[in-house]
């Protein structure tokens, strides 16, 4: 049993309380079956003009994670070593390269990001296509054009959002 503070008042309560003895606040665990906890393998510390915040490399060696799974912009969960949740975030930067997640949080308390060795993600997918512009789902493939520096067949297609224009 360890103690951890309560999100609402701040008080010292059991991890395995479902309410907070002092205020009542609930204090419900997120469901195993919808989380995947992925070990991380190296955290660092990022700093520049533009992001400020902490980065955490996961290693996928079992092919969980695909394109649908933790993008840019959606929540993660910060589990520490026995797999309890620290603090729920927004990912600012994801990198998938060679079986190695990187996520990268900003504003993330150091004393926080120490605690962290599990990443969990949530499994809903959506395929849903939207456009990262301006959310619209009214989506229209388009194939790429040729040149001499890309050759003259190619069979890639970009998604163009019919309501700005937008070519992702």
């Amino acid at each position: 049993m360890a103690l951890i503070k309560c999100p609402e008042c701040e008080n010292e309560i059991s991890d395995k309380s479902e309410k907070c003895i002092h205020c009542g606040y609930p204090i419900a665990k997120e469901k195993e079956e919808n989380i995947t906890k992925l070990f991380v393998t190296q955290k660092q510390k990022v700093k520049s003009k533009k992001i400020n915040g902490w980065s955490f490399t996961v290693n996928d060696s079992n092919k969980v994670i695909d394109d649908n799974i933790a993008r840019e912009g959606e929540e993660i969960i910060l589990l520490d070593d026995n797999g309890n949740k620290i603090i729920k975030c927004n990912i600012k930067i994801r990198s998938y390269f060679l079986n190695l997640l990187v996520i990268v949080v900003e504003n993330l308390d150091d004393n926080i990001a120490n605690q962290v060795n599990y990443l969990g993600i949530n499994e809903k997918i959506n395929t849903e296509i939207k456009c990262p512009i301006c959310g619209s789902t009214n989506i229209q493939l388009v194939s790429r054009k040729w040149s001499l520096l890309t050759g003259i067949l190619t069979n890639k297609v970009d998604r163009v959002c019919m309501n700005c224009k937008h070519k992702f």
